[in-house]
């Protein structure tokens, strides 16, 4: 588990480097969207951008605002989440003060 901006950062940094396919879900309030994507900036903290598959779709977010950060790998998957295993390699999750959530996930690929 990451408890701080610190280690997401080194995670980001992995992602961004190398350009790992993202599922990148935002829930806020009623709305909720899910997109695939890649980390493309992460100039500093405040300012972290993810553009999506498509022209045009692109996310930044406040990484240092974060006020809960919590990663998972594949390997070890808290208890009672053991079927998140068999979806996702890594998945980096953020919540802030307003409630908003994100979950960025590297989700394994079938039939590889």
């Amino acid at each position: 588990m990451i408890s701080s901006v610190e280690k997401a950062v080194l995670v980001l940094r992995k992602w961004e480097t190398g350009s790992s396919r993202l599922r990148m879900a935002v829930f806020s309030g009623p709305v909720s969207m899910t997109s695939h994507g890649r980390v493309e900036s992460l100039a500093d903290t405040s300012s972290v951008w993810c553009i999506g598959a498509e022209a045009g779709d692109e996310m930044r977010f406040d990484l240092a605002g974060a006020t809960s950060i919590v990663y998972v790998d594949s390997a070890a998957v808290p208890e009672g989440f053991d079927a998140l295993a068999d979806f996702i390699d890594e998945s980096l999750s953020m919540a802030w003060e307003d409630g908003t959530r994100l979950s960025l996930s590297i989700e394994k690929r079938s039939g590889l």
